[in-house]
């Protein structure tokens, strides 16, 4: 087959792909240069299958469709496979921030009984209600660490947000419970459920919960832009990518790529003969590397030059002194 054949059978091949395998952090065989290639990969499987012999059907455009019916179905399946690839996003960051998250510390109000054991909160002390007979109480403030920070807050935020989109988006789809996608939702709202109860997020669902326009939202970014800048955060990396990648929804740029949703639909089914490929190959590797080991390092031959040298030896009576001798 000659090039111009394979132009035409493979299509041309985005750039931006390449270069974003190239530059994937960890080099061509780390984990997020494999995943750029599968996404990348999945835009040829239509191109592959339409230069076959089976025969195809023309249909018409979804656009053109006269009934409505079929957009809104259409809009609804489209809206859920764009939540579940950016749930899988989203939580790979949620683990990349619960590693190393951000915290303050913060006062915070307390009461000792019997003996005041720190600052004592004068305001509380002086308006207080006389106790009576009880037992002396002593309002004092008490400096804690707390995870309470913007950047916790956004995350948190933008958890909650895409647990509510997955279960709206089913809802109005036509997802069967024996669908592909009914299943995603489920592990993936539960994933989103237990990333939302760890400390560092539960601090911050009050304050989350009060975003309630897109202007609360873009406030909330701007902060933590500011703090990014400034260098506050110890951790910038999730963080940036998680506030680039909400300004940008807000800025009304798509929240997934086209390779990512198509990979949503596929999820492990997809991953599991290239994990296992790679398995063999590396169980190859070792067994050869075990065998050779066994076999141990292989025997130079002797040059003519270095059987003229004078080699060390025991001498006759195995004495500790060294003699000369011939090598034969």
């Amino acid at each position: 087959m000659s090039a111009t054949n394979e132009t035409e059978w493979l299509g041309d091949h985005s750039g931006d792909d390449v270069v974003l395998i190239d530059s994937a952090p960890g080099g061509a065989l780390s984990e997020a240069a494999r995943q750029s290639a599968v996404e990348a990969s999945l835009s040829l499987l239509g191109l592959y299958f339409s230069g076959g012999e089976q025969e195809l059907v023309d249909r018409a455009a979804a656009s053109m469709a006269d009934d409505s019916t079929d957009l809104d179905v259409l809009r609804a399946g489209l809206r859920l496979r764009v939540a579940l690839a950016a749930t899988r996003k989203l939580t790979a960051l949620l683990e990349a921030i619960n590693k190393r998250s951000t915290f303050r510390y913060e006062l915070r109000g307390a009461e000792h009984v019997g003996s005041m054991r720190g600052a004592l909160d004068v305001n509380r002390w002086v308006t207080r209600a006389p106790g009576g007979d009880q037992d002396i109480t002593f309002p004092v403030l008490e400096v804690r660490r707390g995870a309470n920070t913007p950047e916790n807050i956004l995350a948190t935020y933008a958890a909650m947000w895409l647990n509510n989109e997955l279960k709206r988006s089913l809802s109005a789809s036509l997802a069967t419970p024996d669908a592909v996608e009914y299943s995603a939702v489920r592990r993936l709202r539960d994933r989103l459920g237990r990333a939302v109860q760890l400390p560092v997020f539960t601090q911050c669902v009050r304050n989350a919960q009060a975003i309630r326009t897109a202007g609360a939202a873009k406030r909330v970014v701007a902060q933590v832009n500011r703090r990014l800048q400034r260098r506050e955060i110890a951790n910038p990396g999730p963080y940036r990518e998680l506030t680039d990648w909400i300004e940008g929804c807000l800025d009304g740029m798509p929240a997934a790529k086209a390779g990512e949703i198509d990979l949503s639909v596929y999820g492990p089914r997809f991953e599991s003969p290239w994990k296992c490929w790679r398995l063999l190959t590396l169980e190859t590797r070792m067994q050869v590397c075990r065998r050779n080991s066994r076999l141990g390092s292989p025997r130079r031959a002797v040059t003519a030059r270095r059987r003229r040298l004078l080699r060390c030896g025991w001498s006759a009576r195995c004495a500790k002194s060294w003699a000369p001798s011939r090598a034969r």
